[in-house]
């Protein structure tokens, strides 16, 4: 699941279209192929059987407001990324960290720890929390 959350980053940053190893959502061959594209601007949503999340995308190229959210409705955590125009993005792990990601500088900054990290799974940014 980290592979597929650090592949949501890196997709947010390219504002392309979702690689194809990003296929552990809901089991589907198709993964997350498609999952937040469309010629419309509302978000998709998934389901994520590993981890038991239920992941709202939207990435539409065309429109405001990216994101990605995750919610369990069994442990109650939750976490977001906004997706800014240059692909910047902010948000609040599962842990309740706020962080930010420099789309130039290409890090991401834990805002309660100031540590900066390259590469890191969206639920615990730059190791905050259990990983």
């Amino acid at each position: 699941m980290k592979a597929v959350l650090a592949s949501l980053a890196a997709l947010a940053l390219a504002s392309v279209p979702l690689p194809a190893s990003s296929q552990a959502f809901a089991g589907s061959p198709q993964g997350l192929n498609s999952v937040g594209e469309g010629v419309d601007c509302f978000p998709r949503k998934v389901f994520d059987r590993q981890t038991g999340e239920n992941v709202t995308v939207m990435m539409v190229r065309n429109c405001p407001g990216k994101f990605i959210r995750g919610d369990n409705a069994s442990t109650g955590q939750k976490w977001n990324a906004e997706i800014g125009p240059t692909g910047e993005m902010s948000g609040v792990d599962e842990d309740g960290v706020h962080w930010r990601y420099d789309a130039r500088g290409r890090y991401y900054v834990n805002l309660s720890t100031g540590r900066y990290c390259r590469q890191s799974d969206l639920r615990h940014i730059c190791g905050s929390g259990a990983s």
